[in-house]
């Protein structure tokens, strides 16, 4: 899985602190207790808003549902968000990934709602926008150690 190979580049720097690693791990099971195509497309578009190329080559190689339009999702904004204005789904969580790894603090009910209208929990929603924020938070963490290849 995506969480093993993301706490495996961690390691090294986790390892002085292994309470750390251990929470971290944790955390990372915890929203991922059902993998959804969702959280495979959160920490795509996570690692590709963050400029991680290292971040999104792993977590496409655990992706089967994003293989097919993986050039698609390198490319710009407006090449993504034209994808995903041809499916419903994907476009509000396009959306929500987006305000919520750029501008979090602008993050509102208009992003949420639409998850709402396509028949998910608000669990599953609720999940998936943590995992969304804590891979944008990995992506930028293994850039600041500087794992940016």
């Amino acid at each position: 899985k995506s969480s093993t190979a993301e706490l495996c580049q961690l390691a090294e720097p986790l390892s002085l602190h292994p309470i750390s690693l251990s929470l971290l791990e944790k955390l990372l099971n915890s929203t991922r207790v059902n993998t959804q195509p969702d959280n495979q497309l959160a920490a795509l578009l996570c690692a590709r808003i963050n400029g991680s190329p290292a971040c999104f080559a792993i977590c496409m190689d655990s992706s089967n549902e994003y293989k097919k339009i993986s050039a698609l999702l390198r490319k710009g904004e407006n090449e993504i968000n034209q994808w995903a204005d041809r499916h419903s789904v994907e476009r509000a969580t396009v959306q929500a990934i987006q305000w919520l790894t750029r501008a979090p603090d602008r993050f509102s009910a208009a992003q949420f709602s639409p998850l709402l209208e396509h028949e998910k929990s608000s669990t599953q929603i609720i999940n998936l926008l943590v995992w969304s924020g804590l891979c944008g938070w990995i992506n930028r963490l293994k850039i600041a150690l500087g794992e940016t290849y």
